[in-house]
């Protein structure tokens, strides 16, 4: 690979991500992380007491716990990313940098949104206009490899294991012994006509409520995951000589 003073080199991914986030993040993070210590501790004791309600309460800690830190652990691919935006300074990084922005017009109907973060916004700067060829602007550049080309900053490659698999097999296993527990306690409690009744129906279809958020919520951090690994490919920006027409 050819010498560079790009800020980021993409090497292999690993074996094991496991990148903890920063900021305000870390405290819910460690709050998830608690969840799932005591869910999956709570269950192995309650296992070898034979304690039904005890199983059922770690389960629920662990998946709960989970979802928080999925949610929350970010990608090494990710924090790369932003180490590179961070550096380069890109336009989009610094209107996004400055704050979201919601504006809506009355008269058009029209809405704008720009979030503060956008694992698919623009990673390195583009070059401006002194760089630029007038006369031919589908010639080669001449100011050599591009910053971003995968021969300089290499091709980024994700981890075997990432933090949302590791739970999100946790959540798989101990989403079975809960749900069987929580749904039939739900069904085997009477009807009283009172508010208790509120208990008997949460128990019955919370599962299956929470089943469709870990669901979307799986589907979405794929989604965000993908688009975060193809972004220096299908944002890179593209020069090469243009044959004449004639």
């Amino acid at each position: 690979m050819e010498e560079t003073n790009a800020p980021v080199q993409f090497t292999d991914g690993g074996f094991i991500d496991f990148t903890p986030p920063k900021g305000a993040a870390v405290i819910i993070w460690l709050i998830g992380m608690l969840l799932v210590g005591y869910g999956v501790v709570n269950g192995f004791n309650a296992v070898l007491t034979g304690e039904v309600a005890a199983i059922a309460k770690g389960a629920i800690a662990s998946v709960i716990g989970s979802m928080i830190v999925i949610v929350c652990t970010p990608t090494r691919l990710q924090v790369e990313y932003d180490k590179i935006r961070r550096s380069e300074l890109p336009r989009d990084f610094q209107i996004r940098s400055e704050g979201s922005a919601n504006k809506s017009s009355f008269w058009t109907g029209t809405y704008t949104d720009s979030p503060t973060t956008d694992d698919r916004g623009w990673v390195f700067d583009a070059p401006g206009p002194e760089y630029w060829d007038v006369k031919d602007k589908y010639s080669a550049d001449h100011t050599g490899i591009l910053t971003e080309h995968p021969s300089v900053i290499g091709t980024p490659q994700p981890a075997t294991i990432s933090a949302v698999g590791i739970f999100g097999t946790i959540i798989a296993l101990y989403a079975i012994p809960a749900t069987f527990v929580v749904v039939s306690v739900g069904i085997v409690l009477p009807w009283t006509g009172e508010e208790i009744d509120f208990v008997k129906i949460f128990m019955m279809f919370g599962p299956v409520t929470l089943s469709l958020i870990i669901a979307v919520t799986s589907f979405q951090t794929a989604k965000r995951m993908q688009a975060t690994i193809d972004t220096p490919g299908w944002r890179t920006r593209i020069s090469w000589p243009s044959p004449s027409v004639e």
